[in-house]
């Protein structure tokens, strides 16, 4: 289950949760389309319209619409994801597999894993369903970053490790 409330609704500091016709604010939204437990959130920035990618146990990634709440895109892929990340642009999701891969989802154009004009350069493979992996680690990927020109990610695992990617040749 994953929910989004209204931050004001919130940090609203003239609430007093002492009075007893308080009452707790409720969320906005709340998706359950995950069939296991959701391991990770990113948030996009974008004012009241931006996206909430969602990533689970269930190999899947979800991707909704805060404008509406409703599901945009639903992506399956061949691992159990345990966190996620957005570029700034909020078309591509970076998820890290319990497979010690990081799989690369473009959110623009047909639908394929592939960004517009990027092509798939030697650091990538294509999986059947056009979203590109890139190996690195021995164990899972726990946490990634991409930096805010969208040129670099840094991947980090339970293997220990650390890996700084370039995200145009998806080399480490």
């Amino acid at each position: 289950l994953a929910c989004a409330w209204l931050l004001a609704e919130l940090l609203d500091v003239d609430q007093d949760v002492s009075d007893p016709a308080y009452m707790r604010p409720q969320a906005l939204y709340s998706w359950s389309e995950h069939t296991l437990p959701v391991t990770s959130l990113a948030v996009g920035a974008g004012d009241a319209s931006c996206l909430v990618v969602s990533v689970s146990l269930d190999r899947t990634i979800k991707v909704h619409s805060t404008a509406d709440g409703r599901l945009l895109r639903s992506v399956a892929l061949p691992a159990a994801l345990m966190c996620v990340a957005l570029d700034a642009g909020e078309s591509t999701i970076y998820a890290g597999g319990a497979d010690g891969s990081v799989y690369e989802v473009s959110l623009v154009g047909g639908g394929g894993g592939v960004a517009a004009g990027r092509g798939l350069p030697a650091g990538g493979l294509a999986l059947a369903s056009g979203v590109v992996r890139m190996e690195g680690h021995a164990r899972s990927v726990t946490s990634l970053a991409v930096s805010p020109d969208g040129d670099a990610m840094v991947s980090g695992s339970d293997d220990g490790t650390a890996i700084v990617w370039d995200l145009r040749s998806r080399q480490a």
